[in-house]
């Protein structure tokens, strides 16, 4: 009966429920069977289905003018390259000179310029120089000095913002003008320069003005602009060896100063810029002095005097400014010009 009952028995069948679906599936389930019903019945009240009809129906009714546009888009293209091709060609006809500068096209160095114009004969025309981003120095501070009996002395500290352009020469003057912004005299400096990125005081001495001068004017005239790369500035040391006041016809003290090459380049004509301030900071003297040959590592005296009356001088009121022109020595290597970057600018001297 055991047996019986344990194979005799059927296996009841069980079924299991389908999960039941969310009202967000069925909503969705009912969509796609609206938009399949309306593809294959041709029933476009359907939003897609509308779209795609009438886009469909756009391109069918307007499929003459689509490619009218399109071949004339092409076409269109073709003829400006073949303008563009005409016009080399034409430019480049043997004889052709459009800047009338006497050199045909196909040899023209700068054209839309006179190729014959080159200031500075380094093979480029003026009008393809490249220009310094500022041709103007920034003027920080001016000084006048009383040095004698209508004799004074100036000092322009200037400001050269060019990382990549110096000039040499460099032409400036000095007016001194009066309270009413009139020119009591003015001096003009020649031969002299300015370093990339350098801050320098232009000085002029022993300007002769019967009148007092309230203040100073520096005009810059000329500037030849140059670019450089690999620009390192010289590294100069520059002290104080002595400083005394003397009894001598016209002198009142005596400095006597050093100045020692770091580098290992040979430099000729060194100059050496002195200022002299008392102890409110302001500026009571102005002197300088040079060298003719500097060699590596060496060191060599200068001595200068001053013909006013100093008061209240100390060692940390004397200061240096020493420099040379890095575009008349060759020696230093680690400068170069670029070549053909070079810019000539003239101001022209008006004072009233």
């Amino acid at each position: 009966m055991a047996l019986f009952g344990l194979f005799g028995t059927k296996k009841k069948n069980t079924k299991v429920a389908a999960p039941k679906k969310s009202a967000k599936r069925r909503a969705a389930e009912a969509r796609i069977a609206r938009r399949e019903q309306a593809m294959t019945t041709g029933f476009v009240e359907h939003p897609e289905i509308q779209r795609e009809f009438k886009r469909q129906r756009f391109v069918v009714e307007n499929e003459g003018k689509i490619r009218a546009v399109f071949y004339l888009g092409i076409a269109t293209i073709v003829l400006i390259i073949l303008a563009i091709v005409a016009a080399v060609i034409v430019s480049n006809i043997p004889g052709r000179d459009d800047d009338k500068d006497g050199v045909p096209n196909v040899e023209d160095v700068c054209p839309g310029f006179d190729d014959g114009e080159d200031d500075d004969k380094d093979g480029v025309p003026n009008g393809c120089e490249e220009r310094p981003p500022a041709t103007e120095l920034n003027i920080l501070e001016s000084v006048i000095i009383t040095t004698g009996v209508d004799r004074y002395d100036v000092a322009v500290e200037v400001n050269n913002p060019n990382r990549e352009w110096g000039a040499s020469p460099l032409e400036y003057s000095i007016a001194l003008l009066d309270a009413e912004d009139k020119v009591i005299n003015s001096v003009l400096q020649t031969n002299q320069f300015i370093l990339p990125g350098q801050t320098k005081t232009l000085t002029a001495f022993n300007i002769l003005a019967v009148q007092r001068p309230v203040r100073a004017e520096l005009t810059m005239t000329y500037a030849e602009w140059i670019k450089v790369q690999n620009y390192t500035a010289p590294d100069f040391t520059t002290e104080t060896i002595s400083y005394q006041e003397v009894e001598e016809p016209g002198i009142f003290a005596r400095l006597k100063g050093k100045v020692t090459n770091n580098t290992t380049f040979t430099f000729n004509n060194v100059e050496i810029g002195i200022q002299i301030a008392n102890a409110d900071g302001e500026i009571i003297g102005l002197n300088k002095s040079g060298v003719e040959t500097l060699t590596p590592g060496e060191g060599r005296d200068f001595i200068v005097t001053f013909p006013q009356e100093l008061a209240g001088v100390t060692s940390g009121g004397i200061s240096y400014i020493t420099d040379v022109d890095l575009f008349k020595v060759d020696t230093f290597a680690a400068t170069q010009v670029v070549r053909g970057q070079r810019f000539q600018q003239f101001t022209p001297l008006l004072h009233e």
